[in-house]
């Protein structure tokens, strides 16, 4: 009876001081987007700290858990140091953000037990943690700053070999190590099962969503450079980094895992559907703008109208063709119902109609038992 009071005062004491920090993370997060005009902590990286305290408060030994919430805290703490505005704070922050965006390979590497699986996982994670070691703290003995102020932790002998670490070393192994963890995360994919199988699904799903996002953002940028609405969206496509920790909470939590397929069904339609949409609009700008004075504002207006026009059209087409590919069960199910009504159009007979209820419903839900009350 003492054990277990013991062990949940401890559990009490570790909740209360997991969510401190979460709060101690919006406020600052808010702080740095209020003073400094800088949304990325708030809204791209909130959800790291946050997920990492849900699953902490369940499950205090789980290492994915302990990594969401010190990418979290090693995030703000650089935030922290902005906007202290010291030379000092500043040259902590620049090793503080090499130490949060260092962490990305790791969720590859120790998903979903926050342990590596593999030889190969493990000589990854020692190689990752060497770089990005080495790379935090190149940065902080830098002499020169962002800003351009001196760096009072700068050592006038290492200047050399850290910028050069800096500037051309450490990008090219980096790059490759997170290349390997996902290459490695994949292969331990293919060889998973069951549950372990959907839990790899939804780390894929939280990837691809990331960078698909940006991707979008970015292409529409560059499509329409002059566009206020795009610019804005590519400042807030930030916000889709937070996909990788909720659909991490999923995979831990085993919650959801079996909608998975529902879930990259309506995700990648979405996702077609606003490449689609702004690659006509930005036909329809730059043809109709090329007939039309520059200060015209006709061209905009068609374009405008003419993309919401499409949105309906394309996205059924969309989902359709995806929901036979990643939505098989829920596209049959439709199917079954959609000929049973076209069925009882023609069809008034109970002795004829029950059976045939029976069988679509059958086919589409795959129930124990079925029961038909007639009166």
């Amino acid at each position: 009876m003492t054990v277990t009071a013991g062990v949940g005062r401890r559990m009490v004491w570790l909740r209360l001081l997991l969510w401190v920090g979460v709060a101690a993370y919006i406020t600052i997060a808010t702080a740095s987007l209020v003073l400094l005009g800088e949304p990325t902590p708030l809204i791209g990286f909130t959800g790291y700290p946050l997920v990492g305290a849900l699953i902490l408060s369940t499950q205090p030994r789980n290492g994915m858990g302990w990594l969401l919430y010190g990418m979290g805290l090693s995030m703000i703490a650089g935030t922290a140091l902005n906007l202290s505005g010291s030379p000092a704070a500043e040259a902590l922050a620049g090793s503080f953000a090499w130490l949060g965006w260092g962490a990305l390979p790791l969720f590859a590497l120790l998903f979903p037990s926050g342990r590596p699986r593999t030889r190969a996982g493990r000589m990854l994670l020692i190689a990752c943690i060497v770089l990005v070691v080495l790379a935090a703290a190149a940065m902080l003995v830098l002499d020169r700053l962002t800003s351009g102020r001196a760096n009072p932790f700068a050592v006038p002998l290492l200047q050399d070999a850290a910028a050069l670490y800096i500037d051309a070393t450490v990008i090219v192994p980096f790059f490759v190590v997170l290349v390997a963890s996902v290459v490695e995360v994949a292969v331990r994919w293919t060889r998973s099962s069951g549950s372990e199988r959907l839990q790899y699904r939804w780390l894929f799903f939280g990837i691809g969503v990331t960078v698909l996002i940006m991707i979008g953002t970015g292409l529409g940028a560059a499509l329409v450079p002059d566009s206020t609405v795009l610019q804005t969206a590519q400042q807030f496509s930030v916000v889709g980094t937070n996909a990788i920790p909720i659909a991490i909470y999923i995979a831990v939590s085993r919650h959801g895992l079996y909608d998975i397929g529902r879930v990259v069904s309506r995700t990648i339609a979405y996702a077609l559907v606003l490449l689609t949409i702004v690659a006509i609009y930005a036909a329809v700008v730059v043809g109709v703008g090329s007939l039309m004075p520059a200060d015209n504002p006709l061209p905009v207006a068609a374009a405008t109208l003419v993309a919401a026009a499409a949105f309906l059209p394309v996205l059924r087409v969309v989902q359709r063709w995806l929901d036979r590919r990643f939505d098989r069960a829920r596209y049959n199910a439709e199917q079954v119902v959609d000929r049973f009504g076209e069925r009882l159009q023609t069809e008034i007979d109970p002795d004829v109609a029950v059976p045939e209820l029976t069988g679509a419903l059958d086919r589409a839900l795959q129930p124990t038992t079925i029961g038909v009350w007639v009166r």
